[in-house]
């Protein structure tokens, strides 16, 4: 399997055509927040401009990487505003969008000696910035970085593990694993970062699909507090950091807090294909109402009374009442994630969390089947 490049201003591309015969995509620096300065400063990549150019004129797969120096949530969320702004005309996302967290210069930068504690909120308020514009997100740290300088429990998103040498990271968690610091690819001057997924490339349906996998199990909270938290302030009151991050993205469909299973569907397809792209795959908008989302599907010709995998399953009259995603049909039966359900069977519209669902095929309580344009 051809490696993944992360690319900044240190690389020296001299063939572009060999680089994209080489790999399989690209995570190229668009900015770092300025290390050696008490003043925040965001500063540009000497060679974001040209590398980008040159990558979307070969239609090399791309996403981008932010190196971090924030020292308050504040910091990070104008930094992540800066770099939402940056993916504004990336056409869909291969990957997450990562924040760089890392020792930088030797103890003396900005940022180099918070706790443990600051470091993690600060990469939190840039991931969860990032999303609430659209973007899915991820955090880019060395094994060691993510065990003794950040409190995963806190950080929820998706990983890429830089561990040199090993047979794998201890965070097996990983989207991506940079197995390399010193490869070398043809078309590139000098050492390379290589990274790799062990698995092929899965397409937009399958990454929704072990995104909702991945999110049962969390609970609705009773206040605005610990949104991220998958068992946390557990309570009634709708308070989800899916319908945080939607109504961030677009109050006037979304609200904060509301009933959530249209939102948490929302939500998957936003992580994954950014809110562009989860517009054009949902028929129209994101929405936290069913009935404007059957309404979508039915405006487009994509409502259906046969499942298949990676279809919206609308319950109740006129599909109405719940909403949840097919991830496997067997022996007449089909298996769902739902958000605001409960884990007893039969069809739960306000259960509190998200859950895996079994239904037979003909349950009377089933409207129909939108069926999302992922490509």
């Amino acid at each position: 399997m051809a490696p993944v490049l992360d690319l900044s201003q240190w690389n020296t591309i001299t063939d572009w055509d060999a680089v994209r015969e080489s790999c399989e995509a690209v995570i190229l620096r668009c900015g770092y927040t300025l290390s050696a300065s008490k003043e925040f400063h965001i500063c540009a990549d000497q060679r974001y401009v040209a590398h980008r150019a040159a990558i979307r004129q070969r239609g090399i797969p791309l996403s981008l990487y932010y190196t971090t120096g924030a020292v308050t949530p504040q910091e990070a969320q104008i930094e992540a505003s800066y770099v939402a702004g940056e993916c504004r005309d990336l056409s869909g996302y291969v990957l997450p969008v990562f924040v760089d967290s890392e020792l930088i210069l030797g103890g003396k930068g900005r940022a180099d000696n918070l706790i443990r504690e600051q470091r993690t909120k600060c990469v939190r308020a840039f991931c969860a910035a990032l999303q609430a514009q659209g973007v899915p997100a991820g955090i880019y740290a060395s094994d060691s970085w993510m065990t003794d300088q950040l409190d995963m429990d806190k950080l929820p998103f998706s990983l890429w593990v830089a561990a040199w040498g090993a047979s794998r990271p201890r965070h097996e968690d990983y989207v991506l694993w940079q197995y390399s610091n010193s490869g070398t690819i043809p078309g590139i001057n000098g050492r390379v970062d290589m990274s790799t997924r062990d698995r092929p490339w899965l397409s937009a349906r399958d990454r929704i699909i072990d995104l909702e996998i991945s999110e049962v199990g969390y609970l609705e909270k009773a206040s605005d507090a610990d949104l991220y938290s998958k068992k946390a302030n557990a309570g009634s009151a709708n308070y989800t950091k899916y319908t945080a991050e939607m109504h961030r993205l677009q109050p006037r469909n979304m609200d904060h807090p509301a009933p959530w299973c249209a939102s948490f569907q929302c939500w998957a397809f936003t992580q994954i294909l950014g809110l562009d792209g989860a517009k054009k795959a949902l028929c129209g908008d994101i929405d936290d109402y069913c009935p404007a989302l059957v309404a979508q599907f039915q405006k487009a010709g994509r409502w259906h009374s046969t499942p298949e995998v990676g279809d919206l399953v609308f319950f109740g009259q006129g599909g109405g009442e719940h909403v949840g995603l097919v991830y496997q049909i067997s022996a007449g039966m089909i298996r769902t994630i739902e958000g605001n359900t409960s884990s007893s069977s039969g069809v739960v519209s306000n259960g509190g969390g998200v859950w895996s669902k079994s239904y037979t095929i003909g349950y009377s309580r089933i409207a129909g089947y939108g069926r999302p344009k992922y490509d």
